[in-house]
């Protein structure tokens, strides 16, 4: 059973300070430190700087009410390479109902980060070329309706985006030059 959990998320547990009394084996090989590295440390350890301190008092003010606090983190290992974990800190309470311990959860999502970003890069290549483009454009959905007109299409047809979408392109057609087959 551990070396299946082992295998599928990282945990931590650390105490109401936030320091690390308990890392299992994926944390050490993902973080790049040793079990002994991390026990007696705090989460900083890993903290890429990505995130502001707003970030982290939104998260220690969550978990010190004893509610559940998710989120997706960029930390940093040891050898300084970045990676991305989706995470979840539940409180642990004890025969008091008080607060002893933090769980961490995490589960490794950096390879979807890093197509994300691709998307997001190529989205962004793609609408600056649209825009530029020296010819008209225009894009549909699934349903033939416009979502998207650039500037020279526009010009073009003498419609302005806001005419063109849904079914507003259709204005710029001259059906007679159409050729029926």
């Amino acid at each position: 059973f551990q070396d299946a959990l082992d295998q599928a998320v990282i945990v931590s547990i650390t105490d109401t300070e936030g320091i690390i009394n308990h890392v299992n084996d994926k944390f050490s090989k993902i973080s790049g430190y040793s079990k002994n590295e991390l026990i007696g440390k705090n989460h900083s350890i890993v903290n890429s700087g990505y995130h502001d301190h707003q970030f982290f008092e939104t998260l220690w003010n969550t978990i010190s009410q004893g509610k559940i606090w998710r989120a997706e983190i960029r930390n940093k290992n040891k050898q300084g390479n970045y990676y991305w974990v989706d995470s979840v800190i539940v409180p642990l309470l004890n025969e008091k109902k008080e607060i002893s311990q933090y769980l961490t959860i995490c589960y490794e999502i950096t390879e979807r980060k890093q197509v994300e970003t691709a998307l997001r890069e190529s989205e962004a290549r793609y609408s600056l070329l649209a825009a530029l483009s020296p010819v008209g454009i225009f894009r549909t959905d699934v349903d033939g309706k416009c979502i998207y007109v650039n500037e020279k299409w526009q010009y073009i047809s003498g419609l302005s985006q806001q005419e063109a979408l849904g079914d507003g392109w259709l204005k710029a057609v001259y059906f007679e030059d159409v050729e029926v087959r």
